[in-house]
């Protein structure tokens, strides 16, 4: 699980276990049993696969190109040009 940084800043993560995170968001009181006040609270899990929690609009986030998409970018990058001059 990952919290993107504008999210972290305005929560607090409450509890964690092994593939799962529960946080209370912005400023309000922790929740009690029976209590009538209202806090706004997460709790996300996976069970396979990354998790990233974030504000929309205000949390970005760059994945790293994976290895297939890797691979095209040097085809792009080296093969594609010396084609193109063979070409002309």
């Amino acid at each position: 699980m990952e919290l993107l940084p504008a999210l972290a800043a305005t929560c607090r993560v409450i509890k964690t276990k092994n593939k799962e995170i529960t946080v209370l968001l912005g400023d309000g009181p922790m929740p009690n049993v029976g209590s009538d006040s209202i806090t706004d609270t997460a709790c996300v899990s996976s069970r396979h696969g990354r998790v990233r929690l974030g504000f929309s609009g205000e949390d970005h986030f760059t994945e790293r190109p994976g290895l297939v998409e890797q691979a095209m970018q040097l085809v792009q990058k080296f093969i594609v040009p010396s084609i193109q001059k063979s070409l002309a």
